[in-house]
């Protein structure tokens, strides 16, 4: 069982890219080297404790004497994986990063902060460094969150940039629909459920929305105020 002290939160920040955001961790003292245990927006637990060397330490973590959180129990040390060095887990460092930037805007959101959350959400959204198609499930589970809180043309922002990532997914067009709808944007959204059903025809819950819409537009109507779609369809991810 470890016994090194606690000595708080400290942050590093992602090597070549936006230095504004931080990935943070409890860290304690244990000796000759560190044992670091990643956050997550919420300052909670979001991962395996792990060795860093002092060198390591010294050079890319920074402390947070603000955040005052801290662990509430002991754990047992996990070995480094094979050819992980310093703080790295072998996992992608950059989905951390969006992550944790993705939950602090909803911490400050939930906190009533909605113009700091906003501006968090757009830093998130507007990261290009190392971001492709492999990310394109962050960015539509950030939308689908949003389009939930009614932040509806921040979804939309965010499912448009699934859409630049995979353009011919037709998941990420249905997903556009939805948060299209909701945000009044009808014509918007029949065009991207037609595009969905264009690449896959036997994707029923796009063609069961577009029936809905269809169903429920007077003759003749072009954009307009849209409506919530709880229980009309469902959100598909892959």
């Amino acid at each position: 069982m470890h016994t090194g002290a606690f000595i708080g939160v400290h942050a590093t920040r992602p090597r070549g890219g936006d230095g504004r955001l931080k990935r943070y961790w409890f860290v304690w003292d244990d000796g000759d080297r560190y044992l670091v245990q990643p956050l997550d927006g919420a300052y909670q637990p979001a991962g395996d404790v792990r060795p860093v060397s002092a060198a390591t330490f010294r050079d890319d973590f920074e402390p947070q004497p603000g955040i005052l959180a801290v662990p509430l129990r002991d754990f047992e040390p996990q070995p480094a994986r094979d050819g992980v060095q310093g703080g790295e887990a072998g996992e992608d460092e950059l989905e951390h990063e969006l992550r944790a930037g993705f939950a602090l805007g909803m911490t400050r959101l939930r906190n009533g902060d909605r113009e700091g959350a906003l501006r968090l959400f757009e830093h998130v959204l507007a990261t290009e460094e190392g971001v492709g198609p492999v990310h394109k499930h962050l960015f539509t589970e950030f939308g689908i969150h949003l389009r939930k809180r009614r932040l509806l043309k921040t979804a939309c922002d965010f499912h448009r940039r699934v859409l630049a990532l995979s353009p011919e997914d037709s998941h990420a067009h249905f997903n556009a629909a939805r948060a299209l709808y909701e945000d009044g944007d009808i014509d918007a959204a029949v065009r991207h459920l037609n595009h969905s059903l264009n690449i896959s025809p036997d994707l029923e819950p796009a063609s069961l929305f577009l029936a809905y819409i269809e169903r429920h537009r007077p003759a003749g109507e072009g954009a307009g105020s849209g409506g919530t779609t709880t229980g009309t369809t469902q959100e598909t991810r892959r």
